[in-house]
């Protein structure tokens, strides 16, 4: 078994690193969801490799959430049963298309839960964050979802910032407070 290519960021080049949605593990794929979510990620990784830039191009299941509970209900399996399952039908689907992705991993991998961590923790003890309570506030009034519910009440919210631009970044961190207190201490 070969090893895999490490992908590393070159000094003094333009490093590029892709991403696409992470789809839940509830269903099998489509071509809309190929074409609406990896494609054009994928387009572009081959076109940035092409001019000869450092590109990393990375994906995986999303197998966190309510919509892996429930689809894990109605077929009568575990959770981490049903992830396994479509995390190879997605893989599959994927392969078949061809889309080139460096690495197609998993959201439930302790990998990915360590760097998570650690991307969170740099954030939280760096001054490229900011908090801010939420005591009651409906995200969806078609949905009426309340933040206001015990499990989820008075969420700390880190968005970061990129310091030579000021622009805050995609990436929002929603997490309970209790966390955050635990991880300040």
């Amino acid at each position: 078994m070969t090893s895999p290519k490490i992908i590393l960021p070159e000094k003094g080049k333009e490093n590029i690193l892709i991403t696409s949605a992470l789809p839940y593990v509830n269903n099998v794929p489509h071509l809309g969801n190929v074409v609406g979510s990896v494609l054009s990620a994928d387009v572009f990784s081959r076109f940035s490799k092409l001019r000869g830039r450092p590109t990393l191009y990375i994906c995986g299941t999303d197998e966190y959430g309510t919509a892996t509970e429930t689809k894990a209900l109605e077929t009568g399996q575990t959770p981490q049963e049903l992830c396994d399952e479509f995390h190879a039908k997605h893989k599959a689907v994927y392969d078949w298309f061809e889309i080139g992705f460096d690495y197609f991993g998993r959201t439930t991998t302790q990998q990915q839960t360590d760097i998570a961590q650690d991307i969170f923790t740099k954030l939280y003890k760096s001054a490229l964050h900011s908090s801010h309570s939420v005591k009651r506030r409906t995200i969806s009034p078609s949905l009426q979802i309340d933040l206001s519910r015990e499990h989820v009440q008075n969420l700390t919210v880190a968005t970061t910032m990129r310091a030579e631009t000021s622009a805050t970044s995609a990436a929002v961190f929603l997490i309970p407070s209790s966390l955050s207190t635990l991880i300040a201490s």
